[in-house]
C-alpha cells in the first residue's frame, strides 16, 4: 500500500508570491508612497548628524557612527558613491 503524498510544510512560492500581489494591491498608492515618506523622515531624524573621518586608524565597521567623511584625495569607490 503507497503512502500518501505529504503537502509541503510550507505553500509554494508561487502562492505566497500571489498573496503579497493581492496584499499590495489592497493599500492605495498614495497612502504607500506617504507611508514610505514618512518611514524615511523617522529614519533621517534617528540617523546620527555628525561625520566620522574614515581611514586606517578605524578598526572595523562598527566603529562608524555616523555618515563616513573620506580624506581629500581618496579614490577609493565607496568614496566615489557616498559623495
Amino acid at each position: 500500500m503507497e503512502a500518501a503524498p505529504k503537502e509541503p510544510a510550507h505553500p509554494p512560492a508561487e502562492e505566497k508570491k500571489k498573496e503579497v500581489v493581492e496584499d499590495h494591491k489592497k493599500e492605495e498608492p498614495a497612502k504607500t508612497v506617504e507611508k514610505k515618506a514618512e518611514e524615511s523622515k523617522e529614519v533621517l531624524e534617528k540617523a546620527p548628524k555628525e561625520k566620522v573621518e574614515v581611514g586606517s586608524h578605524l578598526k572595523s565597521a562598527e566603529e562608524l557612527k555616523g555618515w563616513p567623511k573620506f580624506p581629500q584625495g581618496t579614490k577609493s569607490l565607496l568614496s566615489k558613491f557616498l559623495t
